[in-house]
């Protein structure tokens, strides 16, 4: 159980008469209930994946069956294969439990590049050995389809202790600090909130779903536009109807039927897509407790609440994107029913797609020049001997995509 010292509720007893079945009224844009509030919410990362019991004893690697597949992208001038080797490192640009994230130029081009790198020694657990794998197909993915607002592959590669994911940089910050931005506004976040509705929607037209979209998640590149990223909660396969149980997320995003274990589908992205939007407009999360359980409880059974004075189209739109039942939640038949609805009706989807709309904020970032000054990281390990069925699955983990 996570405290946190700085949440406060103020109806704190969670609805007594909970639904213990799907709304009767088949509109997806009707929600009411308690009133849940917060200051200053922290964050807290949940290992929503169950930990893997024992070492591994194999894990295949991607399939070449499916529904995408490489591209050729070499040429006599460019290298077939990249190493640690062609970047210049510079910075480092985050650092967590899965390892760091560096600033890197390409020697070849002088293009900066975001290099995440991987420790094979945790690769132990079949679930961060298959997030790895994942993330490296998604971002292919991405940059074959060069979807505009998802990160994409430039290369894949490995150290002796580490894999490495050189993907493109978006150094303009995550949301949860663009949001403080003085020119971010209501307007700013349905801008962001569209953007974010078109990724998603090229997602699942794919049969993947995100399974931990949250504003860290979502940055902006040196032009203004979003880049969804960190893609290795992903699952594929997950076309529509299909469902699945293995719990993943972030708590203060996670959808109600994950929290009840029930099996659940797409529609868990869109709950998602709901708590980012409101986050935005209300700057605080539509549920909140003194603990996770209380928390859990909340977004289970209660009701988000919008003060009285917000715009229609918004709390209309957002509540429906909160609807407790997936079968009764916006974006439950498809992408196109969000951007049909009152929000995001207006929306110019094709000039967003295109780029022909103006970002409202452009971030002030440093050119290649600012950056020259070369950061001396080797990346070692600690000392351990990383099982051949690791090595194994990791035998097609290289991948030049340029």
């Amino acid at each position: 159980m996570f405290l946190s010292s700085d949440c406060f509720i103020l109806n704190s007893a969670a609805d007594p008469n909970p639904p213990n079945r799907p709304l009767s009224v088949p509109d997806r844009l009707a929600a009411s209930g308690p009133i849940v509030t917060s200051q200053g919410q922290k964050e807290h990362e949940a290992e929503c994946e169950e930990i893997s019991k024992g070492i591994l004893q194999s894990v295949p690697a991607p399939s070449p069956s499916s529904s995408w597949q490489p591209i050729d992208c070499t040429s006599d001038e460019q290298p077939s294969r990249v190493s640690i080797s062609h970047f210049q490192l510079s910075a480092v640009l985050g650092q967590g439990g899965f390892g760091k994230v560096y600033l890197g130029k390409y020697k070849a081009t002088g293009k900066l590049f975001a290099i995440k790198t991987l420790k094979k020694r945790e690769m132990t657990s079949s679930i961060k050995l298959n997030s790895a794998l994942m993330e490296k197909e998604i971002l292919l993915l991405a940059k074959q389809e060069q979807h505009p607002f998802l990160t994409g592959l430039f290369a894949s590669f490995q150290t002796e202790h580490h894999v490495c994911l050189a993907m493109d940089l978006a150094a303009g910050g995550d949301l949860t600090k663009v949001i403080d931005h003085p020119e971010f506004n209501y307007k700013a976040a349905i801008f962001y909130s569209s953007c974010i509705v078109l990724g998603l929607e090229f997602l699942h037209e794919h049969n993947v779903i995100h399974r931990d979209l949250k504003l860290d998640n979502v940055l902006l590149d040196a032009s203004g536009y979003i880049k969804i990223t960190d893609f290795g909660l992903c699952k594929k396969g997950m076309g529509v109807g299909v469902l699945t149980t293995s719990p993943a997320g972030t708590p203060y995003y996670t959808a109600p039927e994950i929290l009840k274990r029930e099996p659940y589908g797409r529609a868990v992205d869109w709950w998602s897509v709901g708590v980012m939007l409101y986050y935005m407009v209300l700057h605080r999360f539509p549920f909140n407790g003194l603990n996770m359980e209380h928390l859990f409880e909340f977004i289970k059974y209660s009701r988000a609440i919008f003060p009285p004075k917000v715009p229609a189209d918004f709390s209309s739109t957002t509540k429906g994107l909160l609807a407790k039942f997936p079968e009764n939640r916006l974006g439950f038949n498809g992408a196109e029913e969000v951007k049909q609805s009152p929000l995001f009706c207006k929306i110019n989807f094709d000039g967003l797609l295109n780029k022909k709309v103006t970002p409202p904020i452009i971030p002030a970032v440093q050119s290649s020049s600012d950056n020259d000054t070369n950061l001396m990281v080797t990346l070692y390990g600690r000392k351990a001997v990383i099982p051949d069925s690791v090595s194994e699955a990791l035998q097609n983990f290289d991948y030049y995509v340029g």
